[in-house]
């Protein structure tokens, strides 16, 4: 786990933490099961991460200060860790900020 980075770039909505491993490989399996039930393809580029915060809408000079902080981390190691499992969560955005509802757990096996 390591590096920082923002989304979706000039106007900072989502700040992140890097993640390394088989998370594409993840990625693409979830998709493809979800795909005959009616979800649609991502069509955005897939980037490895897991969400640290959220901004409502930043003004210019937030998002300046934001990419300032964020910039000596970009490359920044955290270490590592071994998931047992992950959540599969809805994300429902509302006016008053996001809900977070957990859909199914999923036990990982060991390689």
């Amino acid at each position: 786990v390591g590096g920082t980075g923002a989304f979706p770039g000039r106007s900072i909505r989502v700040v992140w933490i890097g993640a390394e491993g088989e998370f594409e490989g993840l990625f693409r399996a979830v998709e493809a099961a979800l795909t005959p039930l009616g979800f649609e393809r991502e069509r955005r580029k897939f980037t490895s991460h897991a969400t640290i915060a959220r901004v409502g809408r930043p003004s210019p000079e937030t998002t300046s200060l934001l990419a300032s902080k964020l910039s000596p981390h970009r490359e920044i190691d955290l270490g590592e860790f071994k998931a047992e499992e992950f959540l599969l969560k809805k994300s429902t955005l509302t006016p008053g900020g996001p809900i977070y509802e957990d859909i199914a757990a999923f036990h990982l096996s060991s390689p």
